[in-house]
């Protein structure tokens, strides 16, 4: 049984040291715009079956109570919370998308240098170099990514505004000049993510499905301008979280050792004899 103890608590300290990965990298996000914290989920493995519950007539496969013994833990998923971060005073051209009561998150979509969609809930964005002023865009690392569809300010940037469904105004015009859109979809724990609050959809997301704010199937859905959405990282919980992995690794290593000592104490017995 040594040997299945030294497999037993590999995986438990294989594990604690997933969650450390994953719990180290929401409090290194803490404070990056709309980042979406991380969670590990953890499922026992399969349990060999020593003696099977029952009646007891053959006390060689079977007793009252059964005998099986656990192989271990396994991470199932690291899965996404997606749910919304604070909101945080910005720009004007700063979009922070609002929509507390459903349960499937939306995004801005935004197109990169080669013309790929892409699917965002960081709304830092800025006109760049497209147009009389700028069209907008998130710049990002020297790297720009335009908003699709894509909407070209003509006037001073710090006179636009953008309404609760989206509309983008400039100054006192009181004719729009875009109109922003969302997506969202109907597995967001399907959505692969690329980095830099990226993501781009898979087989098991599903298609995006795409709308205008406090319509169709974004009714619960809004925009408020001069504001950014911040991490939903909760600290307390992330360190909370820390201690326990901690704990978990130190504990499965010390049955490591233990297991392991045994084994050395039962292979000298049987060299001696």
């Amino acid at each position: 049984m040594s040997f299945d103890a030294l497999q037993t608590s590999a995986t438990g300290m294989l594990g604690a040291t997933t969650k450390v990965s994953v719990v180290g990298n929401n409090i290194a996000n803490v404070n990056s715009t709309a980042f979406k914290s991380g969670r590990v989920d953890f499922a026992d493995l399969f349990y060999d079956l020593i003696l099977s519950p029952g009646i007891g007539l053959n006390p060689q496969t079977e007793s009252p109570l059964g005998k099986e013994f656990g192989d271990g833990v396994q991470v199932v998923s690291v899965t996404t919370n997606y749910n919304q971060g604070p909101p945080i005073q910005g720009l004007p051209l700063d979009l922070y998308i609002n929509s507390p009561q459903s349960d499937f998150p939306a995004f801005f979509r935004v197109t990169d240098p080669d013309g790929n969609i892409l699917y965002t809930r960081n709304g830092a964005f800025e006109p760049k170099a497209a147009g009389a002023q700028g069209q907008l865009r998130l710049e990002i690392n020297n790297v720009s990514y335009p908003i699709d569809p894509p909407i070209t300010l003509t006037g001073d940037p710090g006179g636009a505004s953008v309404s609760r469904d989206g509309f983008v105004f400039e100054g006192n015009n009181p004719d729009p000049i875009g109109r922003i859109e969302l997506s969202r979809f109907q597995n967001p724990d399907g959505l692969v993510q690329l980095g830099q609050t990226f993501y781009v959809p898979s087989g098991s997301s599903g298609d995006p499905i795409d709308g205008f704010p406090l319509e169709g199937d974004f009714i619960d859905t809004e925009i408020l301008d001069n504001t950014l959405e911040g991490s939903n990282v909760n600290l307390t919980i992330e360190l909370v979280d820390l201690i326990q992995a901690s704990q978990m690794f130190q504990s499965s290593a010390q049955a490591f050792q233990t297991a392991n000592e045994e084994l050395t104490t039962t292979l000298d017995l049987f060299q001696q004899t």
